[in-house]
């Protein structure tokens, strides 16, 4: 099958993600976190809420607050709830703005589509009118229900999704 790439750009809604942060190295990943979230019944809690917004089962990793002194970042494996939601006790929250979001769909054949899913990204927006906006400091990783926990074993086709805030292109070209 190999690796589709399918870019739009959104009108993205102000949203408050709740999850649980972990700090993460510069080049290393938050797989052991994410599994404990996963297995131990924080992700069915969450899932589960009555504001919740992001589809049933999907699961997203919201990353930010780089640290260039400590060479870390945030990562959060969560949900979307309303904004202004309350929280559930033990669990932390970041308030999303409302942006213009550029997704990135990666759909293939193996699991760990997450890989250069930034840069990919980067460059399927050099095609468009838009730019990243890193001013809002965060992008996100998108686990579809479909494409992850319910997927086809005989014929896996996973898809995930890759979240960028972005803003319209300068028309002069000072970008």
């Amino acid at each position: 099958m190999g690796i589709s790439y399918q870019l739009e750009i959104k009108d993205f809604n102000a949203v408050r993600m709740v999850g649980k942060k972990t700090t993460v190295k510069f080049g290393g990943n938050a797989k052991k976190h994410w599994k404990s979230y996963l297995d131990n019944g924080d992700n069915d809690l969450l899932q589960n809420l009555k504001n919740k917004v992001s589809p049933n089962e999907d699961c997203i990793g919201w990353m930010g607050n780089s640290n260039l002194e400590t060479k870390t970042f945030i990562e959060m494996p969560g949900v979307f709830l309303l904004e202004n939601s309350d929280i559930p006790e033990g669990f932390d929250y970041i308030d999303i703005p409302k942006c213009k979001m550029a997704i990135l769909w990666i759909e293939g054949d193996t699991p760990n589509l997450e890989r250069g899913a930034h840069n990919h990204l980067l460059k399927y927006l050099k095609k468009t009118d838009y730019i990243e906006d890193y001013s809002l400091a965060f992008s996100m990783e998108y686990y579809t229900s479909i494409g992850y926990t319910h997927l086809n074993k005989e014929n896996p086709v996973y898809k995930f999704g890759y979240l960028l805030p972005c803003r319209r292109r300068n028309v002069w070209n000072l970008d």
